[in-house]
């Protein structure tokens, strides 16, 4: 069983601790060791995490330095601009971690974590969750196999209402910088940050990475009392020509879940991501659908798979999510 050892077990933590608990029972990864800067709050949480058999650490410092044989994961459910220098650390200090998305608030961030990959000669794999998921190579296949000709456009749009509790939450939502540290938070750099991982994979042919990537296009506008944006019009032009578009808001009042939209030479392939499910439509007529059937849940997946390449069983994370490649 592969033991994370967890950074931050509140906020977005909770969630990693739901999905990581039946996991546990299941044999396939468990929190063995946690710690959290809030120290009222991992008090809190302590009898809980010891009873299932979890070190709790006073601090990142500690946990890192004395938990070497208890832990195979470094987890970081923590804040945005925290990502890159908790990264940097765990990978100096000798550990394989999980980042929390997106993976860093600026290019200078990310780059610093792919040195710190290098000069470890460890891995840090980010959880993009939607491109864990088994629909993602399914739908690499039917671009890349010749069917329905070359893809030409990717384009998404999400509408996530989010009422002002959601920027209360905590000291960086919709914060441009928190003192000096980045956070640029925001629905394309946060909330939906897994939907443009998604559409640049599949865009660039499962290429990835910033070189993909020839010219950006933005337009971020905010309707809500906040210091960064709310509503983006993202469009990206990558070196394969293909053009993608991303738009979200959270200024909306009714939601409208992801639908990713592939237009290709010979047809098109639609993703619904409410049903996690995909439907490749030809030109002459002819269609196919695909819906998982792992048994996992979306959130399962990451974890099940960062989890196999930290027992050896698969040579990289599924699609190459290091963040260097």
């Amino acid at each position: 069983m592969i033991r994370f050892g967890v950074v931050g077990v509140g906020g977005y933590g909770a969630v990693w601790r739901q999905v990581l608990e039946p996991l546990e029972e299941r044999g396939i990864a468990r929190i063995a060791a946690a710690t959290d800067g809030n120290a009222a709050l991992l008090a809190a949480l302590a009898p809980t995490l010891q009873a299932r058999g979890t070190r709790v650490f006073a601090s990142v410092d500690a946990l890192l330095a004395e938990g070497r044989a208890e832990i195979d994961v470094v987890g970081l459910p923590v804040a945005i601009a925290s990502h890159a220098p908790l990264t940097v650390r765990a990978l100096d200090a000798g550990y394989n971690v999980l980042v929390e998305k997106p993976a860093a608030a600026t290019v200078q961030d990310l780059l610093a974590m792919q040195a710190a990959e290098r000069r470890a000669q460890r891995w840090c794999a980010v959880d993009y969750q939607y491109l864990y998921s088994p629909v993602t190579p399914w739908v690499l296949n039917k671009l890349t196999d010749g069917s329905l000709g070359a893809l030409r456009e990717a384009r998404v749009r999400i509408d996530w209402p989010r009422a002002v509790a959601y920027y209360q939450r905590n000291a960086w939502a919709g914060r441009v910088k928190v003192g000096d540290a980045w956070v640029l938070d925001g629905p394309a750099t946060n909330a939906v940050a897994h939907h443009l991982a998604h559409l640049i994979y599949w865009g660039s042919l499962g290429q990835a990475g910033l070189e993909c990537i020839e010219a950006v296009r933005a337009e971020l506008y905010r309707a809500k009392p906040i210091e960064s944006y709310d509503t983006s019009y993202l469009e990206l032009r990558l070196t394969n020509g293909v053009r993608v578009l991303h738009i979200a808001s959270h200024a909306v009042q009714a939601a409208h879940e992801p639908e990713a939209l592939l237009l290709c030479e010979r047809g098109r392939i639609t993703w619904y991501s409410s049903a996690d499910c995909v439907r490749a439509q030809y030109a002459d007529g002819r269609e196919e659908q695909f819906t998982p059937n792992d048994g996992l849940t979306l959130n399962e997946r990451t974890f099940v798979q960062v989890a196999e390449l930290a027992a050896g069983r698969q040579p990289t994370v599924i699609h190459n999510l290091i963040t260097s490649r």
